[in-house]
C-alpha cells in the first residue's frame, strides 16, 4: 500500500512540472523567436561612430566657409575695380573738358573785353604756360586793342593722347573767325594744339601749350 501512495504523488506532481516547462523556455534567450524584438527601441549606436560624424560635419562647414569667404573677396575685388575704373573715367573726362575750355578761352578774344579772355586762360593754367602767358599778356593786350581784334573760337575735336591719373596730354582742334581793323570780313583760322595738363588740389590745369599744326 505504501508503494501505491508513492505513485499517486508522482502522478500529481508531473503536470506541475510540465506546466512550468514553457515558462523556462520563454525565459531562455537562446530559444527567443527571430521577431521577438519588434516594437522595441533600436540598439544604441556604437560610441566610436560619433566622432567621425562630427568630423565630417566640420569639414563640410569649413568648406562652405571657404566658398563664402572666396565669394565675398571676389565681390569686394570687383567693387574696387569698378570704383577705380569709374574714378579714372571721371578724371579723364575732367582733363578733357579743361583742355577744351582753355583752348576756347585762348582763341576767343575781344578787344573791348580783353580781361574776360585773360581771366579765362589764367584760371585754367599753371606752371610754365601760366608764366609765359602772364609775361606776354601786356603786349598781347596792346596788340589786340590796337588792331580791334575779335576772335570767336570753336572747338572741333579733342582727344586724350596719354593719361596716368595726375597728368594728361590732350590734342585739340579748333577754328576761329577773326576780324580786325584791316579785315572786317571774318577770316577762318584753324588751330591744332597740344596741351599738357597736371592735376592739383584745384583740379586739372594746363601747364604747357604748343601749336602743332
Amino acid at each position: 500500500m505504501e508503494v501505491a501512495t508513492d505513485r499517486s504523488v508522482d502522478t500529481v506532481n508531473s503536470p506541475v512540472e510540465a506546466a512550468e516547462s514553457p515558462v523556462d523556455k520563454a525565459e531562455s534567450p537562446v530559444d527567443m523567436p527571430a521577431n521577438a524584438g519588434a516594437g522595441y527601441p533600436p540598439a544604441a549606436r556604437d560610441p566610436g561612430e560619433a566622432p567621425l560624424s562630427r568630423r565630417a560635419r566640420g569639414y563640410l562647414v569649413a568648406a562652405l566657409l571657404v566658398v563664402l569667404v572666396a565669394a565675398v573677396v571676389a565681390s569686394v575685388f570687383l567693387a574696387v575695380e569698378v570704383t577705380r575704373a569709374s574714378a579714372e573715367e571721371r578724371l579723364r573726362g575732367e582733363a578733357l573738358r579743361t583742355a577744351r575750355q582753355l583752348v576756347l578761352n585762348f582763341t576767343t578774344v575781344d578787344y573791348r573785353a580783353f580781361d574776360r579772355s585773360r581771366s579765362g586762360v589764367l584760371a585754367l593754367s599753371s606752371g610754365d604756360f601760366r608764366e609765359q602767358y602772364s609775361r606776354a599778356m601786356k603786349d598781347l593786350e596792346n596788340l589786340v586793342k590796337q588792331n580791334e581784334t575779335v576772335s570767336r573760337g570753336k572747338i572741333l575735336d579733342a582727344g586724350i593722347v596719354s593719361f596716368d591719373g595726375d597728368s594728361a596730354q590732350v590734342l585739340v582742334a579748333a577754328d576761329a573767325d577773326v576780324t580786325n581793323v584791316a579785315a572786317k570780313t571774318p577770316a577762318l583760322r584753324t588751330y591744332r594744339l597740344q596741351l599738357d595738363l597736371a592735376r592739383d588740389s584745384r583740379g586739372w590745369r594746363v601747364v604747357e601749350l604748343q601749336f602743332v599744326g
